[in-house]
């Protein structure tokens, strides 16, 4: 049995596709990426084996750091590392990782309100008032980014559906998770003609994850490979895509060719 990890996709940050070779038939498995001290669960990162190869993608890990995947079922077995790279200081990403706006990360960034939770009650004859309260919530603060004026239709789409995104940054950007989902609940921004850039100010809410158990999709140039493998490969290709658009080819499922 072998774990491997390989980056795929051409967009960037590229995701992980990690492959474990066979499960073990009957055993509960984890899949989880780590970096540092900050560790995570792949989304569709836990089950049960069934005996057979297990593929999953990856979207939720810190960039520019080394990253390794594990397979714990009982026993643990790990990739060889992998590094995100990328550009820019932060990057906005759609759950399923098919919309990505890079940006400056600005000043002020940083500051953060927790959700205090309670209810105060004045009470006739009562110097002190009656409370009720539960627990804190992690809240969240206004991100500060600059986006480049070529990104504006790339933003305003990301934005659109109201979806929650995930933010991506390295490993140590000052005490901010590297990853994290977020509603954002207010966008307001101001243009910076002499920089080429947009400065948007994101109030935002941290909330859980929606989709940690719903594996993502995405093909390798090996599945493409094997998939077209033919004497005539570029005949196959032209009778499997002809009139389809080229977000059908970036969409396609190789396994089902």
């Amino acid at each position: 049995m072998t774990t491997t990890a390989t980056l795929i996709s051409g967009s960037a940050p590229q995701s992980v596709q990690i492959v474990v070779s066979a499960t073990t038939l009957g055993v509960g498995w984890t899949v989880t990426g780590t970096t540092g001290a900050y560790t995570w669960t792949v989304p569709g990162g836990e089950g049960v084996g069934d005996g057979n190869q297990l593929v999953l993608v990856d979207n939720r890990g810190p960039l520019n750091t080394p990253i390794t995947y594990q397979y714990t079922a009982g026993t643990t077995q790990a990739a060889s590392p992998v590094t995100r790279t990328f550009g820019r200081d932060i990057a906005l990403q759609s759950l399923d990782g098919r919309r990505t706006v890079g940006a400056d990360l600005m000043y002020g960034s940083q500051d953060t309100e927790l959700e205090v939770r309670h209810a105060v009650f004045s009470v006739p004859g009562r110097r002190r008032p009656v409370v009720r309260y539960t627990n804190t919530g992690a809240g969240g603060g206004n991100l500060l980014v600059r986006v480049d004026i070529a990104d504006s239709v790339a933003f305003d789409e990301l934005l659109e559906d109201g979806a929650p995104l995930i933010w991506l940054m390295g490993s140590s950007t000052f005490d901010m998770s590297p990853v994290a989902p977020v509603l954002v609940t207010r966008a307001s921004n101001t243009g910076i003609p002499e920089v080429g850039k947009r400065e948007w100010g994101l109030a935002y809410l941290l909330v859980d994850d929606p989709y940690m158990d719903t594996r993502l999709g995405a093909f390798s140039w090996d599945d493409f490979d094997a998939a077209m493998a033919s004497p005539d490969l570029w005949s196959t290709f032209d009778a499997a895509f002809t009139g389809k658009l080229w977000n059908q080819f970036d969409t396609q499922d190789w396994t089902l060719l």
